[in-house]
């Protein structure tokens, strides 16, 4: 089986390499590649091919070179490894002849943005942090881009110590209610109908550039259900991952990710 792997310097793109490596069941050959030349990231010679990539913002370009690797070398299968690509292989899914498995349009957009996102699940009685219109009477907030990923585009603001306040206040941001507690990280695997395989919680230990750097696999029935719940109403056909906070056994869902 010939498995296409893209921005392999992720720490995530990387794990899979990894766990792809160790499968002696099948014969796997992964084929990799980045922005980056070959050996100026990790995963590059890790891989069983490696090819330089085009910058992912370059739709045209990005998409011929996905069905140029696919020609070479038959792809049989290519893993979805951002929220960038996820959202370009969605959009101009008809026009890359690799397969690959992902919601549709619409589902992966929306949950590109979190503020749209938030207020959907509200509707279908998903606990969410609620979004705040002021300030007053909050005491500690989290300024959250629409769009971003991990960590970046996040500001919080301890509202009873801050001397003052960056301005977030526009359009590209809303703000939410910081929520304390633990960060649970829920992995999933799908099936190509987007019914859920495997659910993996894990509560975050320590975070790195915004990412779990070290994690502990725990059971929990309720973030199980709630998983299920959100894979039942948005059909997320391959790998996602779905983030909660758990406060005072309150469950909040906050993003979901790709690998």
């Amino acid at each position: 089986m010939r498995i296409q792997i893209n921005n392999i310097h992720s720490t995530n793109s990387l794990s899979l390499i990894k766990v792809l490596s160790r499968i002696k069941k099948y014969d796997i050959i992964i084929i990799g590649s980045d922005i980056y030349k070959k050996g100026e990231c990790a995963g590059s010679l890790l891989v069983d091919k490696y090819y330089q990539a085009p910058p992912i913002t370059q739709e045209k370009e990005y998409i011929n070179f996905l069905n140029d690797i696919n020609k070479k070398e038959d792809i049989d299968l290519l893993i979805p490894a951002s929220d960038a690509e996820a959202v370009l292989l969605s959009k101009y899914g008809n026009q890359i002849k690799t397969n690959f498995f992902l919601a549709d349009y619409e589902t992966v957009a929306l949950f590109k943005d979190k503020l749209k996102v938030t207020q959907e699940l509200m509707k279908n009685n998903i606990q969410v942090p609620r979004i705040c219109n002021n300030l007053f009477n909050e005491k500690k907030v989290i300024f959250r881009k629409r769009n971003s990923v991990n960590s970046l585009g996040i500001y919080i603001v301890d509202l009873e110590k801050a001397e003052y306040i960056e301005n977030h206040f526009h359009p590209d941001y809303f703000v939410q209610p910081y929520i304390e507690g633990d960060t649970i990280i829920v992995d999933v695997f799908s099936d190509k109908e987007g019914i859920p395989k495997l659910i993996i919680p894990r509560k975050t230990i320590e975070i790195k550039d915004g990412t779990a750097f070290r994690s502990q696999i725990v059971y929990d029935e309720t973030i199980i259900t709630i998983t299920k719940d959100i894979c039942n109403l948005y059909k997320l056909p391959g790998f996602c991952n779905l983030d909660f906070k758990v406060n005072n056994g309150e469950y909040y869902f906050i993003e979901l990710k790709r690998l």
